[in-house]
């Protein structure tokens, strides 16, 4: 037993860290934001800093291939296939690099904002907190994001009232809040 874990012990490491990974720290992360914010983040910055480090990490690889080998041919399909293990790391590991993002940003606040939400609740129906539906006017979104709704929510909660609610802003421009949202 004891040579077997001598002998694969980087991939019970590997494969150790990359479930504490998984399962501990990224959803961690998540509790301190809205997902509208994660989101926004993600399609506007993120995906495309990604595909940007792609090409540069590639065309530093293809530099590096160049210089040992001295043979373009050699270089190009050596780049070809690391590009290839490269891409599929960085897709399979996207959720992952995308939580320390979030850990980051929330190391260093810049500045607070204030954003304000109206209560809206369903047509016809009581102004009851299953029926609370909260509009951000900023984005014109209707916040789907059940943590949020916990906190913004209080009886006595009529049509149409705004509410404000304080978030912290962190290095890379996302909100947070900076205590995590409650578990439900």
């Amino acid at each position: 037993m004891r040579e077997l874990f001598i002998k694969y012990r980087w991939r019970l490491f590997f494969w150790a860290l990359f479930t504490i990974l998984l399962f501990y720290f990224v959803p961690g992360q998540n509790d301190y934001y809205v997902k509208t914010d994660i989101e926004d983040f993600s399609s506007e910055y993120f995906k495309k800093a990604l595909v940007w480090t792609f090409i540069i990490l590639v065309s530093l690889i293809f530099m590096a291939w160049l210089i040992k080998s001295k043979s373009v041919k050699q270089s190009l399909f050596q780049t070809f296939f690391t590009s290839l293990v490269l891409a599929f790391c960085l897709f399979i590991f996207q959720t992952i690099i995308l939580s320390f993002v979030l850990f980051i940003n929330r190391q260093v606040k810049k500045d607070s904002l204030t954003k304000p939400y109206i209560a809206n609740y369903m047509a016809g129906t009581q102004e009851t907190k299953p029926n609370f539906h909260p509009y951000e006017p900023t984005t014109k979104r209707i916040v789907a994001d059940s943590r949020l709704v916990d906190k913004l929510y209080h009886t006595g909660l009529k049509q149409n009232d705004t509410i404000y609610f304080r978030f912290d802003v962190g290095l890379f421009g996302i909100n947070y809040q900076p205590t995590p949202f409650p578990d439900r």
